[in-house]
C-alpha cells in the first residue's frame, strides 16, 4: 500500500507538517479510487489473479482508514480533526455517498472474478464524480495551506502535481481497459486522452521545473525516479495513441499497461516521499525502489 511520510507517536505535528500529511492523504485518495476500478477493469477483462483481488479488497479498506484520518484525525500521529465545515460537507456528501455504491461493485466482481450488467460502467461514472470531488478538496487544502503561510504556493502546488500522478498512472490504465472491453468506450477514449496528456505534461513540468505553473524543479535526489517515470511512459505511448485513435486494445497491450502502471506507481510515490523529505528537511530516503521494481 502506498504510505504517507511515517510519523512516530510521540510527534505533534506542526502545522507545515499537517499540510503535507493531509495533501497527501486526499491525494492518496484519488489513487486509490482509480487503482479499484482498474482492478475490477483488468479482473473483468481476465488479467486480474488472486493477488488483484487481494488488492482490490485491501484498497477498499485503506479508503476508509483515510477517509477517517482526514475528517477525525488521529492523536497518535498528531493530526487534527479537519475543521472546515467546507471541507468537510463536501467530502462526506460528494465523496462518501458514491463511494458507498462504488465499493460495492468492486467488492462483488473481485469475489465472482467477472463484471455483470452495467457495473463497470456504473463504477466509471461514480469513480469519475469521486475523483473530481477529491481533486476539489485537495485543491481547498493547497490554497488552506499557502493562504496560511504553512506552505510557499510552489512548494504545495509541486506536492500537489507530484501526488496526482499516483492517480494519473492508475487512471491512464483503467480508461484503457475500459476502452478494451468497450464500456462506454467513447468517453473512456476521451478521458484516456486527456489522462495521459495530463500525465505527460506533469511529467514534464516535474522533470523541468515550471514558473509559470508554479512548479519547482527537480533536486538530484528525484531525478533518477523521473528518469524511470519517463522510461515507463514511453513505453506505453503507442498503446495509449492507438487506443485513443479508435483501435481496441490487445490483449498484450492490456498486459503492458497493466505492468507498466503498477511500476509507475512505485514511482510516483517515490518521487512523493523525497519531496516529502526535502521540504520537512528530512534526510533523503535510501527506500525508493528502482525502475524494475512492480
Amino acid at each position: 500500500m502506498v504510505a504517507f511520510t511515517s510519523i512516530s507517536p510521540a510527534q505533534t505535528l506542526s502545522r507545515e507538517d499537517q499540510g503535507l500529511l493531509r495533501i497527501d492523504l486526499a491525494g492518496s485518495q484519488r489513487m486509490l479510487s482509480q487503482r479499484a476500478l482498474r482492478g475490477a477493469c483488468y479482473t473483468a477483462a481476465g488479467l486480474g489473479d488472486p493477488a488483484m483481488s487481494m488488492r482490490l479488497n485491501a484498497d477498499i479498506a485503506e479508503f476508509k482508514r483515510r477517509t477517517s484520518l482526514i475528517l477525525d484525525g488521529d492523536d497518535g500521529i498528531g493530526l487534527d480533526p479537519e475543521r472546515s465545515p467546507i471541507i468537510r460537507s463536501d467530502y462526506e456528501d460528494r465523496v462518501l455517498v458514491p463511494w458507498q455504491t462504488f465499493e460495492t461493485s468492486a467488492v462483488y466482481i473481485a469475489a465472482r472474478g467477472y463484471a455483470e450488467g452495467t457495473e463497470l460502467h456504473d463504477m466509471a461514472e461514480r469513480g469519475q464524480s469521486i475523483l473530481d470531488d477529491l481533486d476539489m478538496t485537495v485543491s481547498h487544502y493547497e490554497e488552506k495551506y499557502a493562504r496560511g503561510n504553512t506552505l510557499g504556493p510552489e512548494e504545495s502546488r509541486t506536492l500537489n502535481v507530484y501526488a496526482a500522478q499516483r492517480m494519473l498512472s492508475q487512471r491512464v490504465a483503467n480508461q484503457h481497459c475500459l476502452v478494451a472491453l468497450e464500456v462506454n468506450s467513447d468517453a473512456a477514449r476521451q478521458r484516456l486522452a486527456g489522462s495521459f496528456e495530463r500525465f505527460d505534461t506533469a511529467l514534464r513540468d516535474m522533470e523541468n521545473g515550471n514558473v509559470d505553473e508554479r512548479m519547482l524543479p527537480p533536486s538530484r535526489a528525484v531525478e533518477p525516479v523521473l528518469a524511470c517515470m519517463r522510461r515507463d511512459v514511453e513505453a506505453i505511448r503507442p498503446a495509449i495513441m492507438s487506443a485513443v485513435s479508435g483501435a481496441r486494445p490487445t490483449q498484450p497491450e492490456l498486459a503492458l499497461l497493466r505492468d507498466a502502471s503498477s511500476r509507475l506507481l512505485v514511482q510516483a510515490q517515490g518521487a512523493v516521499t523525497l519531496l516529502q523529505n526535502e521540504l520537512t528537511g528530512l534526510a533523503e530516503s535510501d527506500t525508493v525502489p528502482p525502475c524494475g521494481a512492480p
